[in-house]
């Protein structure tokens, strides 16, 4: 490691630089997003996440000391777990393909840690900081299981070292997966590149390659049993979360199958910056070095031949695993294969080209292999220029998804602030600290943030408290929300455990009601508290996918 570090240390500065520039704004910031609210509001709780089998995030946060919502400190960690896990897979790489420098890891460096799918992840800041030290885990755990299995003979795994590192994995594993389930796709594409980069720099030779391949497999598999067997003996969460995600069973098969295909087709032909990567190019990539593979069969034998095209189409498919086992199109933050597979398959495809330059050259057919050279020397240099165009737009992404968020919540802040201010004019102990009002409130309609062309509306960026949950046949849907901005924002407990019937009343006395800031905007009956935001009407639509 530290050999690696005095050769390659300007891919660690690029990797601090890249996450600042993109992360940045997240790490630093201290708006109040989406579900964050919830902590601050109620410092301390687990906020229901022990129910749904995340007992890792519970006891992260309280070794991190984040139980209360510290915006600077858990920025800060978030981008120290980001920065060294990136770089243990960057090492990664440099250690499977044989310690070789004058490789391209630059490349998986630069794509990987400019995804878009991390503006997503860390979007929820009350956890940024515990599911990038799960990410990290998983990438220290990737590396020990594949060191161990496929790069020192078997029996000699049977070491106290290596058993050492089994029993840190098998931990490791646990508590990611108790953190955030999806990341179980992550642990699987950083093995599968571990193994591929390693089978190719030993050219398909590796005794019992097998047996090896089934072990790593029933390691995680074992490892996934105990995740499930604490969650459910000690938090009555035995996978049920995750399981009332998928929608096979539940859904027709055929509407499953539909949904599998529709994020395939949306994730090949880029649509949006969740799916904004360099998958496409990379997959194309992927069949290139296959192909190569099948050249050189020969000295790999068929059967090592088949065991890496095996490989790379299943690393082709891994960013889909979670949408095959859901049936359904899931929310971005739980793509965390992509930039791996994406990175990874950049990186690869370019050192498979430079490593054909040289191949290629043999005196019997020197202009033959002249041509081919430059042919391959031309192809690699535009796979470059496509990297940092790739790595440009994703950049350009973060930054617009921020600079929405940013807008959103200025505009949100300016209408809480409003909003407090009159119903402190208009109803008694609002202002007054400790309980909450004795009337139920009420808001009727949303609010839409005002975004600029730059600003990027996309998922759970530029959505406003004041919409959130918001339907026409729900009208007092985002009232939840709305209060808990309010009491997280400006300190006002309001109490917005209204029933169904007093949601029934409110829409009919917002009838006659003017819209806010407007007088006659709120509405004061025996036990209700009525604030009208908008007409009761359909919310425009806007590309949450």
């Amino acid at each position: 490691m530290t050999e690696y570090i005095k050769k390659h240390y300007r891919l660690i500065l690029m990797s601090v630089f890249a996450a600042l520039v993109c992360f940045g704004y997240q790490a630093f910031n201290s708006n109040i997003r989406i579900d964050t609210e919830e902590l601050i509001n109620h410092p301390g709780s687990t906020l229901g996440w022990l129910t749904i089998g995340r007992f890792g995030l519970v006891l992260l946060k309280r070794m991190l000391g984040l139980g209360v919502h510290r915006t600077i400190k858990s920025g800060i960690l978030m981008l120290l777990f980001f920065i060294l896990g990136g770089n243990v897979l960057t090492y990664g790489c440099y250690y499977f393909s044989g310690k070789k420098d004058g490789k391209p890891y630059w490349i998986f460096t630069l794509l990987y840690m400019t995804s878009n799918i991390w503006s997503f992840q860390f979007y929820f800041s009350l956890q940024q900081a515990e599911v990038a030290f799960a990410m990290l885990l998983m990438a220290v755990t990737g590396f020990f299981m594949c060191d161990l299995c496929f790069c020192e003979k078997y029996k000699e795994n049977r070491s106290g070292k290596d058993l050492c590192k089994l029993f840190l994995s098998t931990v490791f594993i646990v508590l990611a997966l108790g953190t955030y389930q999806a990341l179980a796709v992550y642990y699987i594409a950083v093995c599968v590149m571990f193994f591929l980069l390693f089978f190719w720099q030993v050219n398909g030779k590796r005794e019992k390659c097998g047996i090896r391949i089934i072990f790593l497999v029933a390691h995680f598999g074992i490892s996934y049993l105990i995740y499930r067997g604490i969650a459910g003996t000690w938090f009555m969460a035995a996978g049920d979360y995750m399981e009332g995600q998928s929608n096979w069973g539940s859904e027709p098969a055929a509407e499953c199958v539909k949904n599998v295909l529709r994020v395939v087709k949306n994730q090949l032909l880029t649509v949006g910056p969740r799916n904004f990567s360099f998958y496409v190019i990379g997959v194309l990539l992927a069949f290139y070095v296959i192909w190569i593979a099948w050249t050189r069969r020969t000295e790999s034998g068929r059967a090592g031949f088949w065991i890496f095209a095996a490989g790379m189409i299943f690393m082709l498919i891994t960013p889909f695993l979670m949408t095959i086992y859901a049936g359904a199109m899931l929310v971005t933050r739980t793509q965390f294969a992509l930039p791996v597979v994406a990175a990874f398959l950049a990186m690869f495809g370019v050192m498979i080209l430079k490593e054909q330059q040289i191949s290629d050259v043999r005196p019997e057919k020197q202009e033959r292999d002249r041509k081919m050279c430059r042919w391959l020397q031309v192809m690699g240099n535009v796979v470059i220029l496509l990297v940092i165009a790739v790595t440009g737009g994703q950049v350009c992404y973060n930054i617009r998804m921020h600079s929405a968020d940013q807008v959103r919540y200025e505009q949100d802040a300016l209408l809480a602030d409003q909003i407090t201010d009159a119903l402190k004019r208009e109803i008694p102990g609002v202002d007054a600290e400790g309980e909450p009002v004795d009337k139920k409130v009420v808001f009727i309609g949303y609010r839409q943030p005002q975004l600029n062309s730059w600003n990027r509306h996309t998922e759970m960026y530029g959505w406003s408290f004041f919409e959130w949950d918001y339907t026409r046949e729900h009208p007092a849907g985002a009232t939840h929300r709305i209060a808990g901005f309010l009491e997280a924002h400006n300190g006002v407990h309001l109490d917005d455990g209204y029933s169904e019937e007093m949601e029934y009343k409110a829409a009919a006395l917002s009838e006659d009601m003017t819209v806010f800031p407007a007088e006659g905007s709120i509405v004061e009956e025996k036990d209700l508290v009525v604030v009208k935001l908008s007409e009761i009407t359909e919310r425009p639509a806007v590309d949450w996918w």
